[in-house]
């Protein structure tokens, strides 16, 4: 241990200075003396981007930025830090809402200011001797190595029981991600033989309502609620249930209650805000949608279909309103139509369907020169090169264009936008259905005489957007594998050797690997840029430095 202690390397995040200087003195007296700090979110994430840190501890009020809980979340979704790494939420407050609120996202553990050196000492040396019991597990995983991953959790279980629990934990989730539910249940059934822990106890119920056993599911998680009261991801499953035996009255009481005990998750905010608008209960809904993308300001787990959501209930929601109301409704769906410009500024795909979304709502309240400016924006961002619908895109913004209230000012954008989405939807059908598979799509391609280059650089990016929502699902490996496919197929597009090289170099389980790290300068040498005004640059940069960081 105390080799594994002198050789840490630890960040301290905190705005305030003293209170970073005086972590950092308690961890000098038990030989801890690698360590960098922070003072906002942004730069803790920048820091934990570039350089492996074995252990973190992070204030959970930062000012402005991310907080404590956004940002343990990013570093998991994200995986920026690889499985093993001790994270340390630390506050001064303990209110409900943010202590639960961060236990949702599984920090190692919780401190409390003001603490003492030796109440982190104790607190550390113990999470140390579980980690290092655990490391060969880690290890086989970030190669993903994940066979001989669960052979080593069966090892290290026997000889070490003090952590069985926690490698029948491990190896569910291996099970999970891998797509073995039946192989995860009996791990479940075996842990509450023994001993009912909560995770075990859930993993039972997950797989209940995966099975579609939606009556067995609700009973099971209400009993856990009677045992384990007030767990708020209890809850959410309790309303999956509901709502999938259309008992949605219910289940939009039981996520007020969700969100009552635990405000702070956009993603629960998000599924309350669905669930009352279904419902047409347009004031929660309103409610619940602002709060999402408030809490999203600093979140990864921001999509531009959360703007979405909020913008139909907005639409439905004017219609019950008195003007004074209605125009206050309208000021504000202004103010969130800048913040989402401002997010996806740079992203032409994410844009097209809000702006048909938004356009739609003031053309309906009258305003007819705001309709007429998001139906411009709606043009531009059509035509850009860049811009790749989906299915789904596109349907919405047909949706919106044929249910759209015309007059001078509209008219003369709907019918290039028309014509545009036209030649978006006729080139998707063209686009031949992919495998789920990891063999190479370019091998079930038509021969080159068939098939256009137009059609062929559409296949890649499609291609290339699958490859976009492996990432966002945490399927680094899988994502890498497409975005091979799509450099194939368009070997001269920037953006597919970036997205490559941002794969490699932003996983830690790849960015160690040398033929990764040179595959990566492959893609970075083709994107040079020079153009120091293009959109690319910055993001050009960051990867270079990240690859000169690792190969240093």
């Amino acid at each position: 241990m105390e080799n594994f202690l002198a050789n840490a390397k630890v960040l301290i995040v905190d705005d305030f200075a003293g209170f970073r200087e005086t972590i950092k003195g308690m961890l000098s007296r038990i030989k801890i003396t690698n360590i960098d700090q922070a003072s906002n979110g942004y730069d803790a994430l920048k820091l934990c981007s570039d350089n492996a840190y074995q252990i973190i501890f992070c204030d959970y009020n930062l000012g402005n930025g991310p907080d404590g809980q956004q940002i343990l979340e990013e570093l998991h979704q994200r995986a920026i830090i690889p499985r093993g790494t001790i994270f340390f939420m630390v506050t001064a407050e303990t209110t409900k809402a943010q202590v639960i609120g961060a236990i949702e996202y599984r920090p190692d553990s919780y401190l409390t200011k003001p603490f003492t050196g030796e109440q982190l000492e104790k607190r550390l040396k113990r999470l140390v001797i579980k980690n290092i019991s655990l490391r060969p597990i880690f290890d086989m995983i970030s190669t993903g190595d994940l066979y001989n991953a669960l052979r080593v959790c069966d090892d290290i279980k026997h000889t070490t029981p003090k952590v069985k629990f926690s490698c029948l934990r491990i190896k569910s989730e291996l099970y999970e991600e891998t797509n073995k539910p039946h192989l995860a249940l009996e791990i479940y059934n075996e842990v509450i033989e023994e001993q009912p822990l909560l995770w075990a106890l859930m993993g039972v119920g997950r797989n209940l309502y995966e099975q579609g056993e939606y009556e067995k599911a609700l009973k099971y998680f209400i009993d856990i609620l009677k045992t384990f009261p007030r767990q708020v991801n209890t809850l959410d499953w309790i309303a999956k249930c509901q709502h999938a035996l259309n008992e949605t009255e219910k289940a939009e009481t039981t996520l007020l209650e969700a969100v009552d005990i635990s405000p702070k998750s956009l993603m629960r905010q998000a599924s309350l805000g669905k669930l009352a608008h279904s419902l047409k209960h347009h004031d929660i809904a309103h409610q619940a949608f602002t709060l999402a993308l408030h809490e999203g300001n600093y979140s990864c787990m921001l999509k531009p279909q959360h703007f979405i959501h909020f913008y139909e209930n907005t639409r439905d929601y004017a219609k019950t309103l008195k003007s004074t109301e209605k125009s206050n409704l309208m000021a504000q769906t202004d103010s969130v139509f800048k913040k989402m410009e401002w997010k996806y500024k740079d992203d032409p795909s994410a844009m097209a369907p809000n702006l048909s979304t938004v356009a739609k709502i003031y053309a309906e309240e009258g305003l007819s020169d705001r309709a007429a400016r998001m139906l411009s924006k709606l043009q531009t961002a059509l035509e850009h090169e860049e811009c790749i619908l989906t299915s789904d895109d596109s349907d919405i913004i047909n949706c919106n264009l044929q249910t759209l209230v015309h007059d001078e000012k509209t008219s003369k954008y709907v019918a290039g936008i028309s014509t545009k989405l036209e030649q978006f939807q006729e080139e998707l059908k063209q686009i031949p259905k992919t495998s789920s598979t990891s063999a190479p799509i370019i091998e079930t391609l038509p021969p080159d005489s068939l098939f256009s280059d137009s059609d062929l650089l559409m296949v890649a990016k499609k291609v290339n957007k699958e490859g976009l929502e492996l990432v966002e699902k945490n399927k680094h490996v899988l994502a890498l594998g497409k975005f091979r496919e799509a450099i194939k197929m368009a070997p001269e597009n920037v953006s597919f050797a970036l997205n490559a090289a941002h794969v490699i170099l932003m996983t830690p389980s790849l960015c160690n690997l040398p033929n990764l790290i040179l595959e990566a300068r492959q893609y970075l040498e083709k994107s040079d840029y020079s153009d120091e005004n293009s959109i690319r640059r910055q993001r050009y940069k960051d990867l270079l430095d990240k690859l000169n960081n690792a190969q240093s």
